[in-house]
């Protein structure tokens, strides 16, 4: 599972469009896991697609660490 978490970047800087390989729409509980990351303002289109979201984070906060800790809650959730 981990190899399909796939996070790109977008037009915007402080924008990330993360690609997951399973149904977000069954797993709504999930979106509050990553609004709740530190420096995360906004995810935007969950359970649209169901398979990818966007990220929108604050200009202080590195893009990096972003995504580290998106991809670390994410495989958290996953494991549980």
């Amino acid at each position: 599972m981990k190899d399909k978490i796939i996070i790109e970047n977008t037009q915007n800087p402080q924008i990330l469009e993360v690609n997951v390989g399973f149904n977000l729409r069954i797993n709504p509980s999930l979106k509050f896991i990553i609004e709740g990351i530190s420096g995360v303002e906004e995810l935007d289109t969950f359970g649209v697609d169901k398979y990818s979201f966007h990220v929108q984070f604050g200009k202080a906060f590195d893009e990096n660490e972003i995504r580290t800790e998106i991809k670390e809650k994410i495989y958290e959730f996953l494991s549980e």
